[in-house]
């Protein structure tokens, strides 16, 4: 029976989706079916536990088993998330949590839903929309709820900056956080952090969100056909999503400001981290 041993749990367009790529690329590492399963989203953990051994049907005995999902970094939406990890998964559990600069994370943030036709090229009304865009840049508040259930040196994590300026710094520490043998990796380029917006064509939106095609479709599909069918139909965008407004930074800028001591607090370093 193969179950987690360590979580990709975000931050959303931070980089999640190059790391989980990379560390694909480790002999000792396997991620299951796919990246973002969510499995652990659900209420009922009753039958997860048969859910993980399908998931990671073909992971051999040598192998370290990792999940990486996004949805584990999204407070207040998305809750429960650390006392489901602990209670099925264990105490040993490691989790690696990627961050990026709040304020570049958030406007990505803002041009993921604009591509996606749910906001206009407005942040205010983006944010007002979707208080998310803020809230998932507050990794202090995110990373505090893990820190109840298990121990900071059991919690790593890795400023996207430095993964894009130095990967396989970053990489063979994390392989070293993981008890994995180092230099064993191949860095690509990092993905899924573009600022530029496209919109979706035509009806894909409710087709995307039903559950037919998120319970049923979705996970048959390979990642490579994912992406081709999302080539078709997605287009250009028409126009260009807006900066916040200078009163806007500043306001935001005072609560990043408190999020990242708050960040700094429970990794032991010195703020600012950016």
């Amino acid at each position: 029976m193969k179950l987690p041993d360590f979580l990709i749990i975000g931050a959303m367009k931070a980089g999640t989706t190059s790391l989980y790529k990379d560390l694909s690329t480790h002999p000792q590492v396997n991620f299951g079916k796919d990246k973002e399963p969510e499995l652990l989203t659900t209420e009922d953990l009753g039958g997860l536990t048969s859910v993980y051994s399908e998931f990671y049907l073909n992971a051999t005995d040598d192998q370290r088993c990792g999940e990486a999902s996004t949805a584990y970094a999204k407070l207040p939406d998305v809750v429960r998330i650390p006392q489901r990890a602990r209670q099925l998964l264990g105490p040993d559990l490691k989790i690696i949590y990627m961050v990026r600069e709040p304020f570049a994370r958030s406007q990505s943030h803002h041009h993921h839903l604009l591509a996606r036709r749910l906001v206009g090229l407005s942040f205010e009304d983006a944010l007002s929309a979707f208080p998310s865009i803020v809230d998932y840049s507050l990794y202090g508040m995110q990373l505090l709820a893990w820190q109840e259930y298990f121990p900071t040196r059991q919690i790593r994590v890795v400023r996207f900056e430095d993964y894009v300026d130095r990967p396989m710094l970053v990489l063979n520490g994390l392989l070293e956080f993981l008890d994995l043998d180092v230099n064993l990796v191949v860095p690509g380029k990092a993905e899924n952090v573009s600022v530029k917006a496209r919109p979706v064509v035509g009806g894909w939106e409710p087709i995307r969100d039903s559950p037919i095609y998120q319970k049923v479709i979705r996970p048959a599909l390979s990642p490579t056909i994912r992406k081709n069918i999302k080539r078709v139909v997605l287009s250009k965008p028409k126009g260009f999503p807006q900066d916040p407004l200078p009163e806007t930074k500043m306001h935001l800028s005072s609560i990043f400001q408190e999020d990242s001591k708050l960040l700094a607090s429970i990794l032991g370093t010195v703020c600012p981290v950016w």
